[in-house]
């Protein structure tokens, strides 16, 4: 079932028309892909975010380089999914976080984007003959990197590499959409 609202999810953000013609301001994405929670297990995560005017960004430096950097606020929320190992114990995990990502135009198609910031994991360990769950709540540093092809000015393809607090990680692909 999980699998049937993922692709639905997908198919939304890169079927859905934008709203706008302008490539700044408000987007939102989905991303999937395996992540690390007691082995390997599948994730999935919406995030949604603001571009910064460039034109605010772009004149507080003189580089060259820094002047094409444009930055974002983004917000995601994501599943790292469950794992139960040999002796039973049923680990689930997810995080909620908040990033600045600088994001390098190579050409009009492809960039490469950076974040950085502040998440919150969240672990829930559970067993069947155990006499309680454990639970734990972790607020740390999360950083991440990835790669976007734009197929339009408002949709493009997104596969990363994410880390959160706790020792997660997980690689990604996905679609943005940008309004």
């Amino acid at each position: 079932m999980k699998r049937i609202i993922i692709a639905a999810s997908l198919s939304v953000f890169v079927a859905v028309p934008a709203v706008a013609a302008d490539a700044a301001g408000i987007y939102a994405g989905v991303k999937i892909g395996p992540s690390d929670v007691a082995g390997s297990t599948l994730g999935f995560g919406v995030y949604g975010g603001y571009n910064i005017d460039p034109g605010v960004t772009s004149k507080m430096t003189s580089s060259d380089f820094m002047s094409k950097v444009r930055f974002a606020v983004e917000g995601e929320y994501t599943n790292f999914g469950s794992n139960t190992n040999f002796l039973g114990y049923n680990y689930k995990a997810s995080a909620i976080g908040a990033v600045v990502a600088a994001t390098y135009p190579i050409n009009s198609q492809f960039s490469v984007i950076a974040k950085a910031g502040l998440a919150r994991s969240s672990t829930d360990v559970s067993c069947a003959g155990c006499f309680g769950n454990y639970a734990t709540n972790t607020i740390g540093l999360r950083a991440g990197a990835a790669g976007q092809y734009n197929l339009t000015q408002q949709v493009g393809l997104r596969a990363g590499l994410d880390f959160y607090p706790d020792g997660y990680s997980m690689v990604s692909a996905g679609a943005v959409i940008k309004f």
